[in-house]
């Protein structure tokens, strides 16, 4: 009974997690998708508690489902992280892309910080700054809040 549990989990997080690849069809599916990509490194983990889970209960163990349940959640996590894996890669350019489609700006820290993804606690209020960007030939400058 609990292999079937375990498989049926697995499997809604893996549909959940193929989100993260393709366009979703419905209002509920987008709203899902949302979900995915938003708290999918939370999702990962539950995802490798169920991996985990399955090699270690001894109930589950002697079943053909132990590496297919297993195999499904790893698929789970890479879907779930993918979203994380491409703002990091994205976010290794963005300052130099900033400054080269505005001006030259320093950034006090990095855009995406993975040490701080799991962390769900509320920091010092950000301090909004306004930065002017010098506008095209006539044009006054653009005043930016960051």
């Amino acid at each position: 009974m609990l292999r079937w549990i375990l498989l049926s989990v697995s499997v809604c997080l893996a549909v959940l997690s193929t989100l993260t690849w393709v366009n979703a069809p419905t209002l509920l599916g987008w709203k899902l998708a949302i979900l995915a990509g938003e708290f999918g490194h939370y999702l990962s983990v539950l995802a490798a508690m169920i991996a985990v889970l399955v090699w270690i209960i001894p109930s589950v163990r002697p079943s053909f489902l132990v590496p297919v349940i297993a195999v499904i959640s790893v698929g789970s996590i890479i879907g779930f992280l993918r979203p994380t894996f491409l703002a990091r890669k994205i976010s290794r350019t963005l300052p130099a892309q900033l400054s080269e489609a505005f001006s030259p700006v320093s950034i006090a820290r990095e855009p995406l910080e993975l040490t701080r993804l799991g962390l769900m606690r509320v920091g010092p209020k950000t301090v909004i700054e306004t930065l002017e960007v010098p506008g095209a030939e006539g044009q006054e400058a653009l005043p930016i809040d960051f």
